[in-house]
């Protein structure tokens, strides 16, 4: 008979996205994931789910939204079992659906209700619904209906059909039992299970849900209420067999088998697993503390996937996944439902005994486990005698199990008595020596009966045979009394001691440390001095593990290594340093667990693979101490949820690459209907007015899908492939005419790539002007255009040679006369703006820490600043006046004499107000009232400040202009009204606001046009932006103001290179 055990060893996840009802599932021959739901069909490609609902009037949509079951045929169609709808069917290459209702011509069923499809070799579809058994040929479009009472069917409800591998067709009914059904005779034969009076076993036997063959030919019956049953198809008879309930008939929806031959069994009481070697089941079920167990306990379907991934479809929680993959660490808690569970998840130690016993640190207490990691004992402070918050432990020579303590000191258990000694601790001297510290976070034993233990305050030894301490601080040499680890070099007899002042290598019998190894800023050196492990590879080469980073220490050369996070790893702390038996180096880190490879040094692979939760350790965080490696090669490695146990060599990687299909089409980020779905399409064919388009591709590849990378490149336009990324999409404007083949390839999250990819060839149609032809016949008439031209004008050309040559000459005399007028006036008007403008020294004598960057793109300029004091307020401005050169630079006078009479003539020393004004005198010079004929657009963006500088208050008012300012290392925009000065009324009753700020001393002010930020320049050519601008602004901030002003000139000045100037140009900035 089955045993029947309780396991929650198994990680399953959510995913959302779906009804939460799931009925059915499918993986297609694509490697698509489909769900058939109450209320839709979902199809997820391990990004996010494409949802396929019934649209009134679309006769190529769904015909219901209720899902009973899916079945893709060998065609490739993917046939739908609806509640109500009939049935239906999805074409892959045409990507639409078709119905199959009661009222079509093609009358296939006399009910809407489809419960399960079967399909044979020959293409017969086996139909279950609520009517009876329907036979459906595709190709003939013959239906045969059989019906309860008819040729021995006992009830309508077909739920299951089962084809077995003899070619059998099974019928499973709700209310009516097992039948088979004959092909021959067209007959169906009832099969129950009974007792000898001839009574049913169970009443409920009769209602079957579901029925499953496993491969080793067994029929298998899940029942509504009688729980699993197990039929044996050579015999015609049921076997007795306990269902997975244990006693408890449980209603069993699905079965399905996996690649490892066991059987999943969904029930409503949770998911059983049976195991046909151990003859167990074990039963999985959700809990409410377990993130990583079953999100629901009424489990309605098993999908057993492709690469060792199974989907779990749950009545009212939508989907779990299992990954076995990301199940290969195995994870021990003080949740798990052992008799005796770990006596605390907070693990800070490992050593094995010599009777192959697991001793485990925690900060609760020790646990010790069998080698199955089965908890035997748990031993806290009234047990160990010394404390509950264990941070070492080490097994001496003699069997003798010592453990380091936080704050209780040191003391140690014998096997043999089964007694723990008194604690060694600073207040228990033992023959007048006491150990120097009482945190032990390290233990070694050398080769003379001695074992050397590492504290926070310094290195103590203790000779057993004397049964005394030595202690060791830095007056002894030692670069830091806080040592964190220590590891023996039994062959050089040296004690290697990490710090937290570096490593320090002790001779054991000298007794003096001998060298020194540390960082002093440079190359070459440790990468930090916090030292938390010190390991030997089996090449002799010491690797030590730092708080920034990983360091390989060569004793011969004395030189050092080190390793980051840009190099691969997910942390640059590093807690552990643990070598397998494969010559790997295992590291637990701040951030998840990291594989080194050194062999990959000489290969162009990747050295790091780093390993996360999700990927089944126990948390992203690891403790100092916390790994051990056992005898047989097992590694242990705790932190701060429990401890995860694995062989290094058992550590499978993920070596399917993946599919990859192109996923949509647009032009101009619209959706392009195709005859054939783009994954399937092998030619485009475009017009050169599709000038935008882009491609979406997806890697079906289920394990990790966020680590999968993508490469793409568009033959005829990109020599190289793109750099590898996770970016799913790619687009393409404004190609010249001709033939393209845009290709796209990916990997999976192990790096395996599929190279081959996918392509789809492209063909974009020129305008007929720039095709040969047009070339050809414009080059023909071009020609002889030229022929009959030069004969006609050359007679014309030489008579009037001298009399044009002379025309020249005077104009030309004419022009360069006016040419130096209108330059000299210029020149005159350059004078006269720069003389109404503000002198640059009045307004550094008022803000000494200033600069204004001023660059006119003409002559003269319409941007300008302007600076005044009244009312012992400062008032300045950055005007940007509407156009630039001459036009601009009048619409600066008029705005400069106006801003002159409003504050310093009318005394008006209120930001607002001060604009309110500007923008009505502007209208009225400008006349823009409206109704005049010569009405302008003419106006001006403005960002003035008032400055209180003994209050250190800015009162602001802007018109289309923001105002900048830089604390704290960041950038705050204050933004102006969202209208300018003067122009067209496109604002009714414009009325301008203020914004008053406290600055603190240090913090900038800055004030601008949009000249620096609209200028065309890179090596693209594009403008610089806003962003960009800011970008400047934040990383110019530590710089003086006159070397910000010198640096935005020498960076606006390199932007453009040989571009124009597009605008004029106007930065301030004053610092408090």
């Amino acid at each position: 008979m089955p045993i029947f055990i309780v396991g929650q060893d198994m990680r399953f996840t959510s995913i959302e996205g779906t009804q939460s009802v799931i009925n059915t599932m499918l993986e297609d021959n694509m490697g698509y994931i489909w769900a058939g739901t109450q209320d839709g069909l979902y199809r997820y490609d391990g990004y996010e789910f494409k949802t396929f609902k019934r649209i009134p009037n679309d006769t190529n949509s769904l015909s219901d939204n209720f899902i009973w079951c899916l079945h893709q045929s060998n065609n490739g169609l993917i046939w739908v079992g609806t509640n109500g709808g009939g049935l239906n069917y999805y074409n892959p290459i045409t990507n639409k659906f078709f119905r199959f209702t009661s009222k079509s011509d093609n009358d296939v069923l006399t009910s809407g209700i489809i419960k399960c499809i079967t399909e044979d070799k020959s293409g017969n579809l086996y139909l279950g619904t609520e009517s009876g058994l329907y036979i459906y040929n595709h190709a003939s479009k013959k239906t045969e209906h059989y019906t309860e009472g008819s040729n021995g069917l006992k009830n309508n409800r077909v739920f299951s059909v089962l084809i077995d591998i003899e070619n059998n067709v099974w019928v499973g009914t709700f209310g009516g039992g097992l039948h088979l059904f004959q092909k021959e005779t067209k007959k169906f034969i009832q099969y129950l299970d009974v007792l000898p009076s001839g009574n049913l076993l169970k009443e409920e036997s009769v209602f079957i849900r579901t029925l499953f063959q496993d491969k080793f030919g067994n029929l298998w019956v899940g029942t509504g209420g009688a729980g699993l049953q197990q039929f044996n198809i050579k015999s015609r008879k049921f076997n007795e067999f306990a269902d997975p309930g244990s006693g408890k008939a449980v209603g069993i929806y699905h079965i399905n088998q996996s690649e490892d031959d066991r059987l999943w069994i969904a029930s409503m009481d949770g998911l059983f697993i049976y195991d046909f070697a151990t003859k167990e089941f074990t039963h999985y079920y959700h809990e409410e503390d377990n993130p990583y167990s079953l999100s629901n306990n009424r489990i309605r379907f098993v999908l057993i996937g492709k690469n060792n991934i199974n989907w779990i479809g749950t009545d009212g929680m939508g989907i779990n996944v299992y990954k076995k993959l990301s199940n290969q660490f195995k994870h021990y808690t003080k949740n798990n439902r052992d008799s005796l569970p770990l006596i605390g998840n907070e693990v800070m130690a490992f050593c094995e005994d010599s009777k192959e016993n697991i001793w485990i640190a925690t900060l609760d207490g020790i646990s010790v486990c069998d080698k199955n990691k089965k908890v035997i004992k748990n031993y806290r402070l009234n047990e160990n005698k010394i404390h509950d918050r264990i941070l070492s432990l080490h097994v001496d020579k003699e069997g003798l199990i010592w453990i380091g303590s936080w704050g209780g000191g040191v003391n140690f258990y014998n096997p043999e008595t089964k007694e723990f000694s008194k604690p060694f601790n600073t207040e228990n001297p033992i023959n007048n020596t006491t150990i120097m510290g009482n945190t032990i976070l390290d233990m070694e034993e050398d080769n003379y009966n001695n074992i050397w233990i590492a504290t926070l305050d310094g290195l103590s030894v203790y000779n057993k045979n004397e049964q005394k301490f030595i202690n060791y601080t830095t007056l002894d040499g030692l670069t830091s009394n806080s040592i964190n680890c220590i590891y023996y070099d039994s062959l050089k007899n040296v004690l290697w001691i990490g710090t937290n002042n570096g490593v320090n290598l002790f001779d054991i019998h000298k007794r003096v440390v001998t060298e020194k190894i540390q960082s002093k800023g440079k190359d070459g050196e440790l990468s930090n001095n916090t030292i938390y492990s010190i390991n030997k590879d089996s090449k002799g080469f010491f690797w030590i593990a730092s708080g920034n980073g990983l360091n390989k220490y060569d004793t011969q050369s004395k030189s050092v290594i080190s390793y980051y996070e840009k190099d691969g790893m997910c942390s640059d702390m590093i807690f552990s340093v643990i070598e397998d038996n494969d010559d790997n180096i295992w590291l637990t880190s701040g951030n998840g667990l990291i594989k080194f490879s050194p062999i990959n040094l000489d290969k162009d692979e990747n050295l790091f693979k780093n390993y996360l939760p999700v990927d089944g350790i126990q948390d992203k965080e690891f403790n100092q101490g916390a790994y051990y490696k056992r005898k047989d090669g097992e590694i242990l490695i705790g932190g701060v949820n429990g401890y995860n146990a694995f062989y290094p060599s058992q550590i499978k990687t993920n070596t399917n690459p993946p599919k990859i299909y192109l996923t949509s089409f647009k032009i101009f980020e619209k959706e392009v209907a195709l005859d054939t779905n783009i994954a399937f399409k092998k030619h485009l064919e475009l017009s050169y007015q599709d000038k935008f388009f882009s491609f979406e591709f997806v890697a079906l590849d289920y394990l990790f899908p966020s680590k999968n990378l993508y490469s793409y490149k568009l033959e005829g336009l990109d020599d190289e492939w793109s750099p590898p990324s996770n970016r799913r999409f790619v687009s393409y404007s404004n190609l010249p005419g001709g033939n393209y083949v845009f290709r796209v390839r990916a990997c999976n999250n192990d790096g395996f790539w599929n190279n081959e990819g996918t392509a789809i060839h492209i063909k974009i149609i020129p305008p007929f002007w720039k095709t040969n032809l047009f070339y050809a016949t414009c080059i023909l008439i071009l020609i002889l255009s030229v022929v009959v031209y030069n004969r006609l004008r050359t007679q014309k050309i030489k008579k009037e040679k001298k009399i044009l040559e002379q025309k020249v000459k005077e104009r030309t005399r004419e022009l360069a006369e006016k040419n130096r007028d209108i330059l000299s006036s210029i020149q005159y008007a350059k004078r006269i703006q720069e003389a109404i403008l503000p002198p640059l020294e009045q307004i550094y004598q008022h803000f000494p820490k200033s600069f204004i960057l001023y660059k006119p793109k003409d002559i003269v300029s319409g941007d300008f600043y302007w600076f005044a004091e009244k009312n012992g307020k400062k008032i300045i401005a950055a005007v940007d006046c509407t156009g630039h050169g001459v036009p601009g630079a009048f619409m600066s006078m008029i705005g400069h004499n106006i801003l002159n009479q409003i504050v310093i003539e009318n005394a008006v020393t209120d930001a607002a107000e001060i604009l309110n004004l500007l923008n009505k005198a502007i209208i009225t010079s400008l006349k823009q009232e409206g109704g005049n004929k010569q009405e302008t657009r003419d106006g001006m963006d403005v960002a003035l400040c008032i400055i209180d500088t003994t209050k250190r208050e800015v009162q602001f008012s802007g018109a289309y202009r923001p105002l900048y300012i830089l604390r704290k290392n960041e950038l705050e925009r204050i933004e102006g009204n969202k209208f300018p000065i003067g122009g067209l009324k496109t604002v009714e009753n414009k009325t301008f606001s203020a914004v008053t700020v406290k600055l603190n001393e240090g913090e900038t002010i800055y004030m601008f046009s949009d000249g620096y930020a609209d200028q065309f320049g890179g090596t693209e050519g594009k403008k610089f932006m806003v962003k960009r601008f800011r970008d400047v602004l934040l990383e110019i901030s530590d710089l003086s103001m006159n070397g910000q002003q010198r640096k935005l000139d020498e960076l606006f000045n390199k932007w453009k290179g040989n571009y124009e100037q597009v605008d004029d140009i106007l930065i301030i900035g004053i610092k408090f």
